[in-house]
């Protein structure tokens, strides 16, 4: 890596001056002061570099003398080299340190794209006469926190999931609650008093046991959150957690809700132990203790480690590594798939085919379909796309990107001027069709202040899109945007249009009843009325169609009084994985890392049994 460094010191001192084939006439005294070096270092650094074909070097001998320089490669040959071999090495952090926050040019990421390939995936070596199986993942998501209330990305959220455990889990395809750490329960008839039997004797990653007091902490943490969080409607539904025992708790709830079971299988709910936050919040999200089939080894913003914890109460994985990159730059390829960045994991560029590479009907993917429960179904902006190698796959689990207003205070509380501006966001002719009355509104509100559109740093191109829309109808725009910990508070009811997005999986409703709760904050009373009405009605609902009415009215009412807009529906785009083996999935899709197994890469027909 240092010698690549010094080449491209070299180059940008000399490589303007070259003239043709003739090179640069330098000392080897000015080349150790570009390279803040000995003249012996110098001359080793030269020689090096000639060695490797990077550069022509005619010295001369003599005091004084000037010797002939040439450059054989450009700069752009050697930053790709550079990376390369970082790939290869599996340093990440040598990557960023060559490339920083930018992304690797068109010919560069060409260049990486065989590298790439080869690095990623499933990875075995014999260590000490055993098979040691490594499991590589690029994400496009830079991981902050794994703190399970804490987390804000999908691929925080698919992490979390294999480090923690809940009291229970939903059945893959689905609507069946199955046991976890709880291997039983019961309620009272009203739905109000929920009780749960731990397992026996279920060890933390750092050996502690399991009890009833640690389910007890996790759920009174959850209550004193003063800000709001993913679900918080069902945290603040609990009026009391107790312990019955070691091995037994208690929850009543103030008002029973028929999606409180489906609740405690989310990762929000997962099960931390009583002196977790010992040493901080902060250390706690980066050096997370759970219960779950793997413990975080190793975890930066480039890199997350996990390595199998062999004591699971479900039993050891087979894998017995997972090592999570965050690559920060869209991968040649991934233009056609649309979107923003929910998606969480990259789609490896495919390369070619190698005595490694298998067909793709023996292939399978990270994520699985999984039918949403609620609405009608949208295009998808990426319907068109076809997985052109094993490499590549649609996973139908969708993200929805929304625009709706702010019609408790502000401009918008308007019903004729927030239909035109709804209709300019989706580039609809002017409500009634009236292009005059639309064009006066617009010399009016041109003299008016900007439509503020707030949303997060990951919603930026889709928010450059509104404001040019809203531009062509006359719309003075300004784009707000705030972290995803600011978006979540109060900041929404100081703007005037909101934009975001819903993941749509099997945690589908419960997002939902999340979302319309946020959004009846900055609607106006009446809808804020009619919304937290229908939510009543699907929250005493036992069955999934019959919530799911209650929200398809809700969103009906929204749409109707022009109030929310879908700007596009997604699928999220993942990578396929060759070869593998004891797939089962989880109720968002993922993959279960601790059920999958790869065979040997290379058996003999003898080995095989036909």
């Amino acid at each position: 890596m240092k010698l690549h460094r010094q080449f491209l010191l070299l180059h940008e001192r000399y490589g303007t001056e070259e003239a043709g084939a003739a090179g640069v006439q330098v000392t080897l005294a000015e080349v150790a002061e570009t390279l803040d070096c000995t003249h012996r270092s110098a001359l080793t650094v030269v020689g090096k570099m000639a060695d490797a074909g990077w550069i022509h070097w005619s010295s001369q001998r003599g005091r004084g003398k000037r010797s002939e320089l040439s450059f054989r490669v450009t700069p752009e040959d050697i930053a790709a080299q550079s990376v390369a071999d970082a790939i290869r090495r599996g340093d990440f952090r040598g990557i960023a340190g060559e490339l920083g926050d930018n992304a690797p040019s068109p010919a560069m990421q060409e260049r990486l794209q065989e590298s790439l390939r080869t690095y990623f995936g499933h990875h075995s070596e014999m260590r000490t006469g055993r098979q040691v199986d490594t499991l590589r993942l690029p994400i496009r998501q830079q991981l902050h926190a794994l703190d399970p209330i804490r987390t804000n990305l999908l691929a925080e959220s698919f992490v979390v999931s294999h480090v923690f455990d809940g009291l229970l889990r939903q059945q893959s395809g689905s609507d069946e609650i199955l046991p976890a750490l709880a291997h039983h329960w019961e309620s009272s008839k009203d739905g109000t008093c929920w009780t749960f039997y731990l397992r026996k004797d279920v060890p933390f990653h750092d050996g502690r046991i399991l009890s009833s007091e640690d389910v007890v902490y996790t759920f009174e943490r959850m209550l004193k959150l003063p800000e709001r969080v993913l679900y918080g409607f069902m945290f603040r539904n609990i009026e009391e957690v107790a312990g019955i025992g070691p091995l037994t708790v208690r929850i009543k709830l103030k008002r029973a809700h028929s999606l409180f079971l489906p609740f405690l299988c989310t990762s929000r709910t997962a099960i931390i132990p009583k002196n977790a936050l010992a040493r901080g919040e902060e250390t706690f999200s980066q050096q997370p203790v759970g219960t779950g089939p793997f413990r975080v080894a190793e975890f930066d913003r480039d890199l997350c480690v996990l390595e199998a914890f062999t004591a699971h109460y479900a039993g050891r994985a087979h894998l017995d590594r997972v090592e999570i990159v965050n690559i920060p730059w869209q991968m040649q390829g991934e233009e056609e798939l649309g979107g923003e960045s929910d998606l969480p994991f990259h789609v490896v560029p495919p390369g070619a085919a190698t005595n490694d590479s298998v067909q793709a009907d023996e292939t399978r993917p990270l994520h699985r379909k999984i039918q949403p429960t609620h609405g009608n179904e949208l295009l998808s902006r990426s319907d068109a796309y076809k997985p052109a190698a094993w490499t590549q796959a649609h996973a139908e689990v969708f993200s929805r990107k929304f625009v709706t207003c702010n019609t408790k205070s502000g401009p918008l509380r308007d019903p004729a001027r927030r239909a035109a501006v709804m209709a300019a966001v989706a580039e609809r002719t002017a409500p009634n069709g009236n292009a005059h009355a639309a064009s006066e509104e617009n010399v009016e509100l041109a003299d008016r202040a900007p439509l503020r559109l707030l949303t997060i740093p990951q919603y930026r191109k889709d928010a450059t899109l509104i404001r040019d829309r809203l531009e062509q109808r006359g719309y003075a725009c300004r784009i707000i945007i705030v972290t995803v910990d600011d978006f979540k508070g109060r900041t929404r009811l100081a703007a005037d249009l909101i934009l975001f997005s819903l993941i749509r999986d099997r945690d589908e409703q419960l997002r939902l009843f999340d979302l319309y709760i946020t959004l009846s904050e900055h609607t106006d009373s009446k809808t804020r009325l009619l919304i937290r009405s229908a939510l009543r009605q699907a929250a005493f609902d036992p069955t999934p169609r019959g919530r799911g009415r209650e929200l398809d009215d809700i969103e009906t009412l929204l749409i109707a009084g022009h109030q929310l807009h879908v700007l596009y529906e997604t699928p999220l785009q993942t990578a396929y994985l060759p070869s593998i083996r004891g797939v089962s999935f989880g109720s968002q899709g993922w993959i279960d890392l601790r059920t999958i197994w790869f065979p040997p890469e290379s058996r003999s027909e003898s080995d095989r049994c036909l």
